[in-house]
């Protein structure tokens, strides 16, 4: 071939190349295999040959929605005092939530975890549960979404996506309605999984030439769901366990166009983490925790090490309160239990002298009387046994209880620890009475927290403090 015909070939393939990447998608299509094979070059070569032109044009075709950008917020610029900031966010999850003891410390310390991820080697989940709707969930999701770093929120997100979106953005992941996608999702439960550790990963191949390629899973994650998740999940996890507040719990309303206010916090945990790196010690662990519970809270009591004041101490309470064995049961028919059983104690009231307790096998008894309710046929036609009843139960921490009676021991339930539950999740019942022990015992529960989306937008920058949150 002289240099004449190989000029002219050359500017033949540039004029086609210049061509096709003025094409649209849907005609670039259309040609891209018949011109790679003239061309004598792969498909896949052929598409980063294009790409890169449409690129250098201006000209690069989105397949749709919008460029995830997640961008970490800008250090403070004036001094932080590490234990005074956590105090402060300590306080924020206090102000909006009906929290269960020690869980704003631990809220608090998963926050600063967010900003220091990449320093240590295992990223605990942060897994918040509740037994009913209306507990407050939605709501520590969008005050999440204000003090963590780099947050995204999604509702559903495919196995495919989440690893993209971890190996481009390391973000932390904010995964509402848990318990309905991952349910009978066994690759994104091992995803999830994976990224507890941060050498997880995931390997695929990727082009037509079909390249093996590691994607990293490493990253922060929160989940929010009814009942408990898989055993696996869990057992990676820091568990916070929420309630539907009562008439007697008062909390100020989240607005959630507002949560831009929060941003000073998120400013202040970034300076500390551009200030404190690898300054983390190997911190002192409770004797009482097992080994993966170890793991899931050496990088939050380490922050707290840091932070100093009375952070130690708090964090190492708040670990032994916390890391208990996760309750089994999600089972639906828990509020109809409550009901049912409500409904037998009342009964009992009328007795003289009333009976505030009942042995399993009474309860048992008067639950399965009746054979409209499900409790007559719970299991493949079989009654409902003391191992299910306590399995319904254990989410709401009502525990069969021992006591005797005409000196002979006893094992069954008492009506009291039956009423905050009741208070929590029962509709109110009309009393006679309207002091506060007469509206606890009778069921009352508070108006429903308001829940609402994640906004689009970050909202207005006002002061932390402002009323109107």
């Amino acid at each position: 071939m002289n240099s004449n015909t190989a000029d002219n070939n050359a500017l033949d393939r540039e004029a086609l190349l210049s061509d096709l990447s003025k094409l649209s998608e849907f005609a670039y299509q259309q040609e891209r295999k018949d011109t790679a094979t003239a061309l004598g070059v792969t498909v896949s070569a052929l598409d980063k040959e294009i790409k890169a032109r449409r690129k250098g044009n201006g000209d690069e075709r989105p397949a749709g929605g919008s460029t995830l950008r997640l961008e970490p917020p800008d250090p403070w610029p004036g001094d932080v005092k590490a234990a005074d900031l956590l105090n402060e966010i300590r306080a924020v999850f206090k102000r909006y939530l009906v929290l269960p003891e020690h869980g704003a410390v631990a809220l608090t310390l998963w926050c600063a975890f967010t900003f220091f991820a990449e320093q240590f080697y295992h990223s605990p989940r942060l897994l918040l549960t509740s037994p009913e709707k209306r507990c407050g969930k939605s709501t520590l999701m969008r005050l999440l979404f204000a003090l963590c770093c780099k947050p995204l929120p999604a509702v559903n997100i495919t196995p495919a996506a989440l690893f993209r979106t971890v190996e481009v953005t390391r973000p932390t992941l904010l995964l509402d309605e848990a318990d309905a996608f991952l349910r009978d999702n066994e690759d994104m439960r091992g995803l999830l999984n994976s990224g507890w550790t941060k050498d997880g990963a995931v390997i695929r191949t990727v082009g037509d030439e079909h390249e093996p390629r590691s994607f990293s899973t490493f990253c922060p994650v929160a989940t929010a769901g009814i009942g408990n998740l898989a055993e696996t999940l869990a057992d990676r996890a820091i568990i916070i366990e929420l309630k539907r507040k009562t008439v007697m719990e008062r909390v100020d309303r989240l607005r959630g166009d507002r949560l831009g206010a929060f941003e000073p916090y998120k400013q202040k945990l970034a300076k500390l983490a551009l200030r404190e790196i690898s300054r983390f010690e190997d911190p002192r662990i409770p004797a009482a925790l097992n080994d993966r519970q170890c793991d899931n809270w050496r990088p939050m009591l380490a922050i707290a090490d840091m932070a100093g004041g009375e952070w130690p101490t708090l964090s190492r309470t708040a670990c032994e309160a916390l890391s208990k064995d996760e309750s089994e049961s999600s089972d639906g028919y828990r509020i109809v239990l409550l009901q049912d059983i409500r409904e037998i104690f009342d009964k009992r009231q009328k007795n003289t002298p009333p009976l505030n307790d009942l042995t399993t096998p009474e309860l048992i008894r008067d639950l399965t009387e009746d054979e409209s309710k499900p409790w007559a046929d719970w299991r493949h036609g079989k009654p409902i046994n003391a191992r299910q009843l306590a399995n319904l139960l254990k989410p709401f921490g009502i525990r069969p209880d021992q006591w005797k009676e005409n000196n002979v021991n006893m094992r069954g339930y008492r009506k009291a620890d039956f009423v905050d539950s009741w208070t929590r999740y029962l509709p109110s019942k009309q009393t006679k009475q309207s002091t506060p022990d007469s509206i606890r015992d009778a069921g009352t529960y508070a108006e429903n927290q308001v829940v609402t989306q994640f906004p689009i937008r970050d909202g207005s920058a006002e002061s932390p403090g402002s009323q109107d949150v």
